[in-house]
């Protein structure tokens, strides 16, 4: 995840540094709508803290593959710069199973707890810098939402995370006013904090998990 944030930050270095080397206009801006397919990795790197004080700590991933959907309108500010705002949903899931009892002896239940992450919504901004005329670059910076359900042993669970998402890519427009983007980035989501091993938080366990989601993302569509 380190390395993805590095190379990111590194790509976009290098964008800004090209704006006055750069002499094209790209013709990309205007409103648009997209359809989007996706590779996702949910990382999750969670602990437990048991009525012991004990701690168990442990990293959980999953993989899927997920389509969604992206409107947005990108608009010219200065000579080969424009702004982007748009919405992005993309549709899926990720389950992943943890043991909330584990570690302490003084508690019975050993009760498993499941996490399902679903669909994802995300306002963004999105600054692009024309490398041709019919060609940008652009990096997406913005706020993301993620449905969420906790079944098993655990006591009001949140029903949602929310986070941020950095992403770099590319956009090329065809002679037709289709569009082909490409994008890499992470969304990184807020901690989750929750209590298992009973409805007593006194006698219970400490869950916590902070999940992060890196991507690699194509999308389809036309601009008007």
């Amino acid at each position: 995840m380190k390395k993805l944030k590095g190379l990111i930050y590194g790509a976009c270095a290098l964008i800004i540094a090209s704006i006055s080397t750069t002499s094209l206009l790209a013709d990309v801006s205007g409103p648009y709508v997209g359809i989007q397919a996706s590779i996702n990795g949910l990382e999750m790197n969670g602990s437990s803290t048991d009525t012991n004080s004990e701690i168990t700590t442990g990293t959980a991933g999953k993989t899927a593959e997920i389509a969604g959907i992206e409107a947005g309108w990108l608009i010219p500010i200065v000579d080969k710069v424009a702004i982007g705002i748009g919405l992005n949903f993309v549709s899926g899931d990720f389950k992943i199973k943890a043991d909330a009892g584990a570690g302490d002896n003084s508690h019975a239940s050993t009760g498993d707890v499941t996490v399902e992450f679903a669909d994802h919504w995300t306002a963004f901004i999105q600054p692009a810098l024309s490398l041709t005329d019919d060609t940008a670059m652009f990096l997406k910076i913005g706020r993301t939402y993620m449905d969420m359900t906790m079944t098993g042993d655990v006591t009001d669970p949140n029903n949602s995370v929310q986070g941020s998402i950095l992403a770099l890519g590319s956009r090329s427009v065809l002679p037709n006013g289709a569009f082909i983007q490409f994008e890499g980035g992470m969304r990184s989501y807020d901690e989750i904090n929750v209590w298992g091993g009973g409805t007593n938080i006194s006698a219970g366990h400490q869950i916590k998990a902070d999940p992060d989601v890196a991507y690699g993302a194509f999308t389809f569509g036309f601009q008007f």
